[in-house]
């Protein structure tokens, strides 16, 4: 019955067969009627009490038994497998049989760089599967992703270091959601040191390789920045983190980060009462950092998203807080672009209260 399955998988894996059922009927990625949902959701409960088993299996020997002889075969079933992942249950994969097996692939020096960028996305999958943060929280630990810090430098191949970069951002993603989700301050702190962790590569690879998760990088950097407010005063491991993470946004693609700053700055507006001085002191800090290398000249040019965000901060009620630190830091951000009062018709009365 194994060599029957393992056939029988190797032909539907040549012939696409598994990749198909995602594309046409499964996967969420393509827009899907309620009715195509909920077949689809039939279709993945018949295939977990039937066969998901015995194809997990499948894909185990056929990794171990071509890992070397038939890269192109292997790097197939894991990119099939990949997007099974997050379908099936987790302890199918996260195992002691099949993690072990996924990272002696990667760390393996000399092995063939396709397959150990499909085991990163394996991972990848394995990390971000939907559950409850305690549980999320464990499977983080269990991954030792600090084996994989030793492929961040300039020797690794560049396909392969995207693949490795998209990996620590998205586990590094993960552990901070898991932070915000606990309850327990001994859970919360064993997910913070595991972004600590991590967090040394995620700068590595953000400065020194090109990903396709820019947007997502720097939701991250932000949402970071955000949550260290609960850790005020910071260490000065902290401060340092947060210094880089602030220099790293202004280096981001300038239409990315534009975007995600008038965002913050919008929800600080919105939410500006006494109760949330550092949500605004940290809008107004990022706001202070992008502003430094680009200047007036940037804002005259009119282009993206930077030409509404002074204006918008002209109208919000800011110089009016209550917290003398809030008022110096919105006078200290203005004073990056000082020629844009004669462009705005919106200005706050508070700012012309200020003595």
């Amino acid at each position: 019955m194994q060599f029957w399955c393992q056939q029988t998988l190797q032909k539907v894996i040549r012939d696409k067969g598994l990749n198909a059922l995602d594309d046409e009927l499964i996967s969420l990625d393509y827009p899907r009627s309620p009715e195509e949902v909920t077949v689809a959701g039939r279709v993945m409960d018949s295939m977990r009490q039937q066969c998901v088993p015995q194809i997990v299996r499948a894909w185990y020997d056929i990794v171990s038994a071509y890992q070397s002889s038939d890269p192109e075969m292997c790097c197939a079933v894991l990119e099939t497998m990949r997007r099974y992942i997050s379908l099936i249950g987790i302890g199918l994969i996260a195992k002691d049989v099949f993690m072990p097996l996924l990272f002696e692939l990667i760390l393996v020096k000399g092995s063939s760089d396709q397959p150990r960028g499909a085991v990163a996305g394996c991972v990848l999958a394995v990390a971000s599967k939907r559950m409850d943060p305690q549980s999320k929280l464990s499977l983080l630990k269990s991954l030792q992703i600090s084996r994989v810090f030793a492929l961040v430098g300039k020797d690794t191949d560049s396909e392969l270091l995207s693949r490795i970069a998209a990996l620590l951002i998205g586990y590094a993603v993960e552990a901070l959601e898991c932070y915000k989700r606990l309850n327990s301050e001994e859970a919360k702190q064993s997910a913070f040191n595991l972004l600590d962790e991590v967090l040394p590569s995620v700068f590595y690879v953000t400065q020194n390789c090109e990903t396709e998760t820019t947007f997502s990088i720097v939701h991250f950097f932000g949402d970071y920045v955000f949550t260290l407010k609960d850790l005020v005063p910071l260490s000065e491991k902290h401060a340092r983190h947060l210094s880089q993470n602030l220099e790293l946004l202004t280096r981001s693609p300038p239409d990315v980060t534009q975007l995600f700053i008038r965002n913050t700055l919008g929800s600080a507006v919105t939410s500006s009462s006494d109760r949330n001085i550092e949500e605004v002191e940290a809008a107004l800090s990022i706001l202070y950092a992008f502003g430094k290398p680009l200047g007036e000249g940037a804002l005259r040019s009119g282009s993206g998203h930077l030409s509404e965000l002074v204006p918008m901060l002209l109208a919000t009620k800011f110089p009016c807080h209550s917290n003398r630190l809030v008022v110096l830091a919105y006078l200290d951000t203005l004073s990056r672009f000082p020629n844009s009062f004669r462009r705005t018709h919106s200005i706050s009365p508070c700012f012309l209260q200020l003595p």
